[in-house]
């Protein structure tokens, strides 16, 4: 008998080759992204064959919301008996498993798939759309090595940490190079909000620890690039 139950412990919920999993779903419980109730496995007899997770997250800080929801939900640890029949068992799962958590979660739903993290990426996307999701976007990734030459810069341009800068500085250029933006994710947060509160969402990103990272490009005469 097929049947769905959110999880009393973390460990039910870790695959057996990834024990960590758990102490993952313990940090996500202790920030208040999820809940054991928004944990779900998927049991044939009593035996466990497929996992979901729903996480709710912040759209952005509550000052820029504009008419922005203040939270979305994302589907997290997705596994299923893949090479079985993935999209039947999946509909079960994802489809029982919101309607036991609605209400209590935003109605937007958001999944994210990889091909290089994912094997059955396209069983994936088969099983998203017949839940009735549409694509958003898609993106490609790219890698950089560091082999250990240096990078040549041409001697036009020069740079500036954020700090240097200024942040407010680096905020004005934030808001104002985001118009033509090909993410889609970007566009819909920015078509909701004022340009120079976007960029101060963005900036929101933007760890101490990571200000000598991010750079300002000044032209000869201090127009940033």
């Amino acid at each position: 008998m097929i049947s769905v139950r959110s999880i009393t412990r973390p460990e039910e919920f870790a695959l057996a080759d990834a024990p960590e999993q758990a102490d993952a779903l313990i940090e996500m419980w202790q920030e208040g992204e999820s809940r054991p109730d928004w944990c779900f496995l998927l049991e044939d007899d009593g035996h466990t064959i497929g996992r979901v997770g729903f996480a709710v997250e912040p759209t952005c800080p509550p000052e820029y919301l504009g008419d922005l929801p203040p939270e979305e939900l994302f589907l997290f640890g997705l596994w299923l008996p893949w090479a079985d029949d993935p999209v039947a068992s999946g509909e079960a799962l994802v489809r029982e498993s919101l309607r036991q958590i609605a209400g209590e979660v935003p109605d937007r739903l958001q999944v994210r798939t990889n091909p290089e993290a994912h094997p059955e990426h396209s069983d994936r996307v088969a099983l998203f759309g017949s839940l009735g999701m549409d694509l958003f976007q898609e993106k490609e990734g790219f890698t950089w090595s560091d082999g250990g030459a240096a990078v040549t810069v041409p001697d036009r341009l020069t740079f500036r940490t954020v700090d240097e800068a200024g942040r407010d500085r680096y905020r004005d250029v934030l808001a104002g190079v985001g118009q033509a933006t090909l993410d889609r994710n970007d566009l819909y947060y920015r078509s909701r909000m004022d340009p120079l509160d976007w960029g101060s969402v963005y900036m929101t990103f933007l760890h101490d620890s990571e200000s000598s990272m991010w750079l300002l490009g000044l032209l000869p005469d201090g127009v940033p690039a």
